[in-house]
């Protein structure tokens, strides 16, 4: 578990966004943790002409053949301290290596080895963790990168709500009880990672809970405050604009059906008693979509975007 102090300095300095807490499901697409040495064994290694911040270059570029999406957890030195980051590569398949010698086009960003976030928990069934940001501004808009440690980061590789919001699209809008999202507006709680939730403070978290057989699980949205967790429903959230903007939370409800579920994870994962929250204080608005990441052959570096430094980061 991430130390809570040194989260929310990341969190002051921009160097996470510690609302947005996402993870992956480990069996998932073959993902699992391996060691280090598995994944330098698993690699193999082409020459290509890239484009890099200095122009045009031949690089040598470590693609992962096989089908399975390895995680590797290493300590990576960021100057005034070592943070767990979770690396990982998307494995080169035949039909990019179709589309590579039809265009010439080398290898994405994501077919070497990068890391993609902190990780903040490591689960029987999950690896949580939070994309890098590195900027007070929220752009999820193109893929950016930074390079530390020999490894490339990519910032803000994916944003928040999208991820649930991908999610939660597997349940067919035909069977939802509710056809139109509800919209639960955060001004009256603050909006926490799952290990931060107080069930007597006027805390929102999410978590996910496994409702449907062969899926993944799904993100279930929860509020505190009188000392359970009270649900709202499988949902996503935009955390809107900078650090004081107030999120909003777009869900469903969950079928009566599949509440035991959700109540069994709570109390064995979290230790907390679930109930439907009843007082739900709903707002309407027009319903705002997340944005999808522009996955950009050559992405654009940022050599101005530093790690922070001791001045940056009081330890």
């Amino acid at each position: 578990m991430i130390d809570k102090e040194l989260l929310d300095k990341l969190h002051n300095n921009h160097v996470v966004e510690k609302r947005g807490l996402i993870w992956w499901q480990l069996g998932y697409e073959g993902r699992n943790i391996i060691s280090e040495e598995e994944l330098h064994r698993g690699l193999e290694k082409h020459i290509w002409t890239v484009r890099t911040e200095k122009g045009m270059r031949q690089k040598e570029v470590s693609l992962w053949k096989s089908s399975n999406i390895p995680i590797v957890i290493r300590k990576i030195n960021f100057g005034p301290v070592e943070l767990d980051c979770l690396i990982s590569v998307k494995p080169w398949e035949e039909r990019d290596q179709r589309a590579y010698e039809r265009s010439k086009f080398p290898p994405s960003i994501y077919n070497e080895p990068h890391i993609r976030g902190l990780v903040a928990e490591i689960g029987e069934r999950h690896v949580f963790w939070f994309p890098f940001k590195f900027s007070r501004r929220t752009e999820y808009y193109s893929t950016r990168v930074i390079e530390i440690d020999g490894l490339n980061i990519i910032l803000q590789a994916i944003e928040p709500g999208r991820f649930y919001k991908n999610l939660i699209d597997v349940w067919d809008k035909g069977r939802r009880l509710n056809k139109k999202a509800r919209v639960f507006n955060c001004t009256r709680v603050e909006a926490v990672p799952y290990f931060e939730f107080n069930a007597n403070q006027e805390h929102l978290s999410v978590y996910p809970v496994k409702l449907l057989e062969g899926k993944l699980d799904f993100p279930i949205f929860y509020a505190g405050g009188e000392g359970k967790a009270e649900i709202l429903g499988m949902g996503y959230i935009f955390l809107g604009e900078g650090a004081e903007s107030i999120p909003e939370v777009y869900y469903f409800d969950i079928p009566e059906k599949r509440f035991e579920r959700v109540k069994k994870t709570f109390q064995e994962k979290l230790g907390l008693e679930a109930t439907l929250k009843e007082d739900l204080f709903e707002v309407k608005r027009e319903r705002r979509e997340p944005v999808d990441i522009e996955y950009m052959e050559n992405p654009r570096y940022i050599p101005s975007v530093q790690v922070p430094s001791d001045e940056d980061i009081e330890f």
